[in-house]
C-alpha cells in the first residue's frame, strides 16, 4: 500500500521523492532536471547499463496519452534507452495504448508501492 501523503505533494515535491525513491531501487546519478523546459523529463537516472528519462506526475486523477507523448519526446532530447512515466495514480486506455506504441514504461501507483517495498527490503538486509 502506498502512503496517501504523495497524493498531497506538488510537483516538484514529488519528482524529488520519485528520484529517492529511485536511489533506493539501486539506480545511480539520478538527477532531478530544472523545472523549466525539462523536454518532457524530470529525472535521468541509469541503472543495469541503461539511461532512463523518467515523466512524473503527481495527479488527483488517471493520466491520458499526454504524458506519454511528452517522455517519448524527452527520450529523444535526452538520448534515453527507455522513458518512463511514474504516477501516483493509474493509466487510461488510451495511455496505456500511446505507450505500448512508442515503448515507454508505465510506473502506475502500485509499481510506486512495489518500489517502496523493494526498497525497505533492501535497507533491512
Amino acid at each position: 500500500m502506498l502512503s496517501t501523503s504523495i497524493d498531497e505533494m506538488d510537483g516538484h515535491d514529488f519528482e524529488h521523492w520519485c528520484a529517492r525513491l529511485l536511489r533506493r531501487n539501486g539506480f545511480t546519478d539520478v538527477s532531478v532536471t530544472p523545472g523549466s523546459n525539462d523536454q518532457g523529463i524530470d529525472v535521468l537516472a541509469y541503472k543495469d547499463g541503461l539511461y532512463y528519462g523518467i515523466q512524473c506526475k503527481c495527479y488527483s486523477h488517471d493520466l491520458g496519452n499526454k504524458p506519454v507523448q511528452e517522455a517519448t519526446t524527452g527520450r529523444a532530447v535526452y538520448g534515453c534507452d527507455i522513458a518512463v512515466v511514474m504516477t501516483n495514480r493509474y493509466f487510461t486506455k488510451g495511455a496505456v495504448e500511446a505507450a505500448t506504441a512508442t515503448g515507454v514504461w508505465l510506473w502506475d501507483r502500485d509499481k510506486l508501492a512495489q518500489m517502496v517495498r523493494d526498497a525497505k527490503g533492501a535497507h533491512e538486509k
